[in-house]
């Protein structure tokens, strides 16, 4: 299976620091959406009180994420929308929570090998874009069929 991360909303960091006045993030685009979702997890943990979640939560719904795949979602997908083209091609878009929560809700132990293989593929490909930190709350367990499943820490 072949998953492309196509596009993500981008924010003008530089406008948004200077009529803020606050500096509070890292400067390159994938480290800020890595601090802001590292400190939504840590605050649903109640590991730093600093934390206004009215805007991080806010946050995960306002980042649209469109990935392109030549496999079939079939009926996995709940909240992510899926558009077919010809040549097998299937693009499929959502925020970063529908994301998040598809993702959780489809890598559990009874889930069929080919949704685990599914939707684990589109998680290692948030990873490999740095946004591992959506999933900060839960383990990977490897299975015998080398796919994996999500357990609450």
């Amino acid at each position: 299976m072949q998953v492309h991360l196509l596009g993500m909303t981008r924010f003008d960091w530089n406008t948004f620091l200077a009529e803020t006045g606050k500096n509070i993030a890292p400067t390159n685009y994938n480290e800020q959406l890595t601090f802001i979702l590292a400190l939504h997890n840590m605050a649903m943990c109640n590991t730093t009180p600093a934390v206004d979640l009215r805007y991080v939560s806010t946050f995960l719904d306002t980042v649209s994420v469109v990935f392109m795949t030549d496999t079939e979602p079939k009926n996995w997908v709940m909240a992510v929308r899926c558009m077919s083209f010809p040549n097998d091609k299937y693009i499929l878009f959502g925020t970063l929570r529908d994301w998040r929560e598809a993702i959780i809700f489809n890598l559990h132990e009874r889930a069929l090998f080919e949704q685990r293989e599914y939707f684990g593929t589109i998680m290692l490909e948030f990873e490999r874009h740095k946004f591992g930190p959506l999933w900060a709350l839960y383990s990977k367990q490897v299975l015998k069929d080398k796919t994996f499943i999500l357990k609450e820490k």
